[in-house]
């Protein structure tokens, strides 16, 4: 504890330093730096910065910025900075509301820059800082001393995850064992039952509880003693505890009711998200032209005899199919066998073989194509008929959809809404490698459905961006 209350007043002091450097900036460029007639009415005092920055910390905490420290990203929180600077942008304009002033005025128009300006400022503090954050993360320092209760498969992959990625700031220091349960293959011993639950907290100075096994008795056990002793838990829910946590209760004349799978989004976000698709999708047609007079005869020269263009039949929203298109990228002579044998294998195994990035399929042209993600470019044309969106789940062939929804009927659930040509599941994971990767990338799927907004499609963009950049496309 004591070490997080040092990393809470060092976000305090980066956001009181760009908030002090945010509110020079915006005094400078009005007014002293030449791009603007106005005359400097008065010199600001160091007593007007002091009082703004606090102003604005007192926003900050207000809204819970200073809670948690972690669990939240870079992007997450630049959203969250722009959202305070917005409420305290409402009320510096309600404070200094002046009767038979117009509304734009100078001093508005000023207030407003002052607004653009901190947010960028405090944005780009809250970035750094938590950069440097995940930097140290990764290095080992300032993790948190973290129990694992459960023993079962989803442990093991748990513990794996916090293994694999350090900058996630959990450090292992223990392991409890649910009673009644049986280890599996690849954990170490446990250090004990769940009678040494809160004696392991205590000596080993644990800050989260994660608990993989949601049995509701065990639950209620494990966050009793937890709370306990000052400890946060977690819980890793499998698929169908999200469907139980993602119910709305309304009331029809005073009669409790549940809505399951309620619509997050409002109609006019679902109106926007189409304008969006049709801007973005022109736009990317647009720039993509040249590709149509630069790859099709390089195509041709690797895949003699077969069209540039590959289509497939997918499932769409509300069930119905449609033309899915690509740039080609493997062997013809072998693309007909392999799109059977991969059918087939999924009816069977639920998972879909691979296409790995030295698989003898690929085109090397291909191989490029798909690194970069150029491959999916012609699917533009799809969203701009309105059968895709630019983020959604990716879409699946019938005979794979009617599979899956066999096994998981909440895979129907992925068609309320149009496929996308990005999407949290794929930003988030890469390609289906068994079946429990598929039921990964289902429980992702349901989290962008019952989490559905403008801000988290923007997000999702931005990874898909960075992975292209990255040549780190599948």
């Amino acid at each position: 504890m004591r070490r997080l209350s040092w990393e809470r007043l060092f976000l305090v002091v980066v956001d009181f330093a760009s908030i002090w450097a945010s509110t020079w900036l915006t005094w400078f460029l009005r007014f002293r730096s030449g791009l603007f007639t106005e005359p400097e009415p008065f010199q600001l005092p160091l007593a007007a910065y002091l009082v703004l920055s606090l102003f604005w910390l007192a926003i900050f905490a207000l809204r819970g910025q200073y809670r948690k420290l972690y669990h939240v990203s870079r992007y997450r929180a630049v959203q969250e900075v722009a959202a305070s600077v917005l409420v305290g942008l409402i009320l510096l304009f309600v404070i200094t509301l002046e009767p038979g002033r117009p509304a734009l005025s100078a001093s508005r128009l000023l207030l407003l820059s002052y607004g653009l300006v901190l947010a960028a400022g405090a944005g780009t503090g809250r970035v750094l800082f938590r950069t440097v954050q995940k930097r140290l993360l990764e290095r080992g320092l300032g993790q948190r001393a973290t129990l694992v209760v459960g023993s079962g498969e989803r442990a093991r992959q748990l513990l794996e995850q916090f293994r694999l990625h350090p900058g996630m700031g959990y450090r292992v220091v223990a392991r409890v064992r649910p009673p009644g349960q049986g280890e599996v293959a690849g954990l170490s011993a446990a250090d004990g039952g769940l009678d040494e639950l809160e004696p392991l907290i205590r000596e080993r100075q644990v800050v989260e509880v994660v608990v993989t096994e949601p049995e509701r008795e065990l639950l209620f056990e494990v966050i009793q003693r937890a709370t306990r002793q000052g400890a946060d838990v977690l819980i890793v829910p499998d698929l169908y505890d999200l469907v139980l946590g993602n119910l709305k209760a309304f009331d029809i004349w005073g009669m409790p009711v549940i809505q399951v799978f309620p619509h997050l989004m409002a109609p006019w976000q679902f109106l926007l998200k189409r304008g969006l698709d049709l801007g973005a999708g022109l736009l990317l047609g647009l720039a993509g032209l040249p590709l149509l007079l630069i790859l099709p005869p390089l195509i041709h020269w690797q895949s003699p005899g077969a069209p540039a263009l590959f289509r497939q039949r997918r499932v769409g929203r509300g069930g119905r199919e449609f033309t899915l298109l690509k740039f080609r990228t493997l062997h013809p002579a072998e693309h007909v066998a392999m799109l059977h044998a991969d059918t087939v294998a999924t009816l069977e195994s639920g998972a879909p073989p691979p296409v790995t990035e030295h698989d003898p399929r690929l085109t090397p042209l291909g191989r490029v194509l798909r690194r970069y993600r150029v491959d999916e470019w012609p699917q533009v044309w799809n969203v701009l008929r309105g059968q895709m969106s630019l983020v959604g789940p990716r879409p699946e062939q019938k005979a794979l959809v009617d599979e899956y929804i066999r096994r998981w009927p909440l895979y129907a659930r992925r068609h309320n809404v149009r496929p996308g040509l990005t999407g949290w599941a794929q930003v988030r994971q890469r390609y289906d490698q068994s079946l429990t990767r598929l039921e990964d990338k289902l429980s992702l799927d349901l989290f962008y459905l019952e989490n559905m907004s403008l801000g988290l499609d923007l997000r999702i963009l931005l990874y898909t961006v960075r992975t292209v950049l990255r040549g780190a496309g599948r």
